[in-house]
């Protein structure tokens, strides 16, 4: 065995010895084949009796051992620490290395019986951590007579800082999830008859059929090992090829079809890696020198997604997925065998994450509905699968992606619940309730647009639209106007920032079908779960209370300006109104606006005939509520984002599953910023909406309505049922039951009185 030696010379050579991690990794055939190698290697260049991997799986949130050689091999899998558990655990949790003596009388030191842990002293743990994500900790163990002095400590960690980013690597191309050995939960699954999940309902509807899980980092390793060594010629390889470019272009002139406001080409990237000639040529001569066309380019493939991969640009690390799905797109136009793994219609998609121009191709290929182990339904792959009318559940439940591809599932995305291997009658049953709901809505169209409580009182009822084709059902609820046109969807489905002409287009084609309605534009809303991909200067570990919103238009002032030049150019009447998200102060909104001042008065100079448009802000920020009187008399109008002001109030991520239940709308400091909002608008004379889920939650709708609130915008899908609801009120009542609640200083307090709502 080599030693670790104090000196200067010996630790560089450590890490030139170390990039045969590199060649390990690249020949590696999986996971576990590659972490064992690692530790053999650790182990004898750091002088170790035993050396262990142990890797953070986020669904358990555990550290699970995945690799050893010095402690019995069936510990593989079976040994599992908590951060802080242990003292793995606790280099994990507290981020810095762990060194002890004598481990076996260490009072953080837990035993694991048949591991042989007994047999060492000496222990070293040092965390693998990329950036603050946590990966895994590396292990090594030494009998009592070898302890690890300070420069073992040191080259111990240069090893998983380089462990680090290539288990990055690894995780992309590899399957780190299914070739873990099963928990019994996840076994049990793959058995026979109905399971029953519930989750939350992102995006309502129906769906019934077969799972189509997308993992990116399975997919390729997958197809490896799909027995693809038929005898396919290099003329069936370029067949493939013209096949596939002629898919992707039918594909896209559909997303035109379906959304015009879709202007970028989402299918463009795939386009253009088909046509790059560096890339088919090293396909084409592996070819030539006796590979066959699918192994040749899965070879090819993987290569340059380990390159994307690398970079320190995210766009290009986006072109990885591109890659990955232009490659099996291929494989399946040269085996049609192999189709089953790149077609969706009619299958119900299991992910952790979606990003909007993989809702987008779903819709347009035909899924039946999805199904995200991950994310808030708050977000904005929930409001997209909204417009689209694709059925969308969020479930915290990750041991779905272990489902076999052959399984039915069906999805009732209104109530939020999942049933894996459902009954015949449960489907029937979930049809026939579907089919009612949808008779009833045939039978009773929306007639005139007003909406009165019982008393007389009118309430204005608006919609929030994210993509032209909302408005064709919002236009036939009878809305009163466009509360909320959230213009950020055209900039996070295209792979660059849209000019000022094509935004025109797009936003006056909104307004000529919007009529005489009024409708209100808000100006681009990214960051937090809004990311735009070829945006380089968005890595933050706080992306919530990171560049947003408005402080990332007025950081990237001429995308802002573009913007806003585009939607003053619409104005030739008084029906459009602008916007401004997440306003902190009156400086911030008095600087956003003298931006919209100074491009109307350049518009104006170039001839555009043009009226000046009431500009008004969102509500989101607790820094603003005890400046609203002096917002209000420079603001035109109000719209309070609930979900945004819930979330900053209570310190609560609304992205976070795990933390819904401390996401409170009635908390009761949330219902008395409610009320200070709206009485000060009203104070001041000026308008005040509510755009956020509360507004179309019919256990909140009584207490706004009590409050003053008489203007309330939602997603098209809620206005018939708020409809209904709201002509069933009093306003008597209500105003009692919003100073009730307004009266009352504890959540269990609110909730009782609520209870019967």
């Amino acid at each position: 065995m080599i030693t670790i030696m104090a000196d200067a010379t010996d630790r560089y050579k450590l890490l030139c010895d170390f990039g045969e991690l590199s060649w390990i990794f690249s020949h590696s055939q999986d996971i576990e084949s590659f972490l064992n190698e690692i530790v053999l290697l650790v182990s004898k260049h750091m002088g170790a009796e035993a050396c262990s991997i142990f890797l953070w799986e986020t669904e358990s949130e555990e550290l699970v051992m995945r690799a050893t050689i010095g402690l019995k091999p069936e510990s593989v899998g079976r040994v599992r620490l908590k951060a802080g558990e242990g003292l793995t655990g606790l280099a994990l949790k507290e981020s810095r290395p762990i060194s002890v003596r004598e481990a076996l009388k260490h009072p953080q030191f837990k035993f694991f019986p048949g591991t042989n842990e007994e047999n060492y002293d000496a222990f070293l743990a040092v965390p693998i951590l990329r950036g603050i994500e946590k990966i895994g900790v590396l292990t090594v163990r030494r009998s009592r007579k070898k302890p690890f002095k300070k420069d073992n400590v040191q080259a111990l960690r240069v090893i998983a800082t380089q462990l680090a980013n290539i288990i990055e690597n690894a995780r992309l191309l590899m399957q780190l999830g299914s070739e873990a050995r099963k928990k019994p939960q996840e076994k049990a699954l793959t058995l026979e008859g109905p399971k029953l999940f519930r989750g939350t309902s992102a995006s309502g509807g129906f769906a019934v059929g077969e799972v189509l899980i997308l993992a990116r980092e399975r997919s390729i390793t997958r197809m490896s090992e799909a027995g693809l060594d038929s005898k396919h010629t290099l003329a069936d390889f370029r067949n493939a090829l013209e096949e596939t470019a002629d898919q992707l272009e039918e594909l896209q002139g559909r997303v035109e079809e379906k959304l015009d406001d879709a202007a970028s080409l989402i299918f463009t990237a795939h386009l253009l890696l088909l046509k790059d000639q560096e890339l088919i040529k090293e396909v084409v001569q592996l070819i030539e020198e006796g590979q066959t066309p699918a192994r040749a380019l899965i070879q090819v493939a993987k290569k340059y997604m380990e390159i994307f991969s690398q970079s320190d640009n995210h766009y290009v690390r986006d072109k990885g997925n591109d890659l990955e799905d232009l490659t099996l797109r291929v494989l399946g136009n040269l085996d049609s065998s192999s189709r089953e793994h790149i077609s969706v219609k009619d299958k119900i998609v299991i992910a952790r994450s979606l990003f909007p121009s993989d809702v987008l191709k779903l819709s347009v290929e035909e899924a039946a509905g999805v199904i995200l182990v991950s994310g808030g339904a708050t977000s904005h792959t929930s409001i997209l699968c909204r417009s689209l009318k694709l059925p969308l559940v969020i479930i915290d439940e990750p041991v779905l992606l272990n489902l076999s591809e052959e399984t039915r599932i069906l999805i009732d995305a209104d109530r939020g619940v999942v049933c894996v291997n459902p009954k015949p009658e449960e489907i029937t049953e979930c049809e026939r309730r579907f089919e009612d709901l949808r008779t009833k809505g045939v039978a009773a169209p929306v007639s005139g647009r007003a909406v009165f409580t019982l008393d007389g009182v009118r309430i204005r009822l608006l919609a929030n639209i994210n993509l032209v084709s909302d408005l064709a059902p919002a236009l036939a609820a009878n809305v009163d106007g466009i509360g909320l046109y959230r213009t950020e969807y055209p900039f996070l489905i295209r792979s660059d920032f849209p000019s000022e002409e094509e935004q025109y287009i797009l936003y006056q084609r909104v307004i000529d079908k919007v009529g005489d309605r009024e409708i209100t534009i808000r100006t681009l809303d990214v960051g937090g779960d809004k990311v735009l991909s070829y945006y380089q200067n968005y890595q933050e570990s706080n992306p919530f209370l990171g560049l947003r919103s408005i402080r990332f238009a007025l950081k990237n002032e001429e995308v802002f300006r573009e913007q806003v030049r585009a939607i003053l150019r619409t104005c030739t009447s008084k029906k459009v109104r602008i916007m401004f998200p997440m306003i902190s102060s009156l400086d911030e909104f008095r600087h956003a606006k003298e931006i919209v001042l100074q491009c109307w008065n350049e518009l104006r100079k170039e001839g555009k005939k043009i009226e000046f448009p009431q500009v008004g802000m969102m509500v989101e920020l607790p820094s603003v509520l005890d400046i609203m009187d002096g917002l209000a008399r420079e603001t035109d109008f109000f719209s309070i984002g609930t979900n945004d002001l819930i979330q900053y109030l209570l310190g609560v991520d609304r992205a976070n599953e795990k933390m819904a239940e401390f996401y409170l709308p009635h908390h009761p400091a949330v219902l008395r910023a409610l009320e200070r909002v709206v009485s000060s608008a009203r104070r001041n004379h000026k308008e005040v909406s509510v755009c956020g889920d509360m507004a179309h939650q019919t256990r909140y709708i009584p207490f706004l309505l009590g409050i003053g609130m008489r203007d309330l915008s939602m997603d098209v899908s809620y206005l018939p049922a708020v409809r209904h609801f709201i002509s069933q009120i009093s306003m008597a009542e209500v105003e009692e039951l919003a100073r009730s609640l307004l009266a009352k200083d504890s959540i269990s307090e609110i909730d009782a009185i609520l209870e019967p709502v």
